[in-house]
């Protein structure tokens, strides 16, 4: 396996663990040792609760889950127009009732 596929664990820096099996490994390693705040774009990213905050703002998951810039508007919002009975029945029609009025 190449450098880039293993993670330390957070808990124990000793442990070389596979990106592939990290989530298993923290869910282990947790149980044996203080609690450490989870990051909610990626529950691989533990650290002491003080620093979660700034970790939120800075995570590289969240800024791959969100663009910098959001998307413009497609087109321009208007309010639609109340559709009229009025305007589907035929004028010669014998039952026209008309109750929009």
């Amino acid at each position: 396996m190449e450098a880039g596929e293993w993670a330390s664990c957070p808990y124990e820096p000793a442990h070389r663990v596979p990106r592939a099996r990290l989530q298993r490994h923290l869910v282990k390693c947790a149980a044996r040792h203080p609690a450490l705040a989870v990051c909610p774009y990626n529950a691989t990213h533990r650290m002491p609760p003080p620093q979660l905050a700034a970790h939120a703002v800075a995570c590289p998951a969240r800024l791959a889950l969100r663009p910098a810039t959001p998307p413009g508007a497609c087109a321009a919002l208007t309010t639609p127009t109340p559709t009229l009975l009025r305007d589907f029945l035929p004028p010669g029609d014998p039952d026209r009732e008309l109750w929009d009025d």
